[in-house]
């Protein structure tokens, strides 16, 4: 746990909780600020598959896993596709 702890702190070095770095087209690396929006791949806590909901900040749980904030809830990145 310790160790998660360092590469969080880590990774607030280059990011914040209101913007994520992603490989965009062409292998450029692209700074994403909130809020943006997703759409949601898997059905989860009533969303539908194709809803477009906006991220307001996002999260790295004590597993070292991406959340996406949306509506004051923490749901996990892998719920979703970002739309440019």
């Amino acid at each position: 746990m310790e160790n998660n702890r360092k590469f969080i702190e880590g990774i607030y070095k280059y990011c914040t909780n209101h913007s994520i770095l992603v490989i965009g087209k062409g292998g450029v690396v692209v700074r994403i600020t909130c809020p943006f929006r997703v759409q949601v791949i898997t059905p989860f806590s009533g969303y539908m598959v194709g809803c477009i909901l906006w991220v307001e900040s996002v999260d790295i749980s004590s597993d070292l896993k991406l959340l996406y904030r949306i509506n004051k809830v923490a749901y996990p990145y892998y719920k979703f596709v970002i739309l440019s």
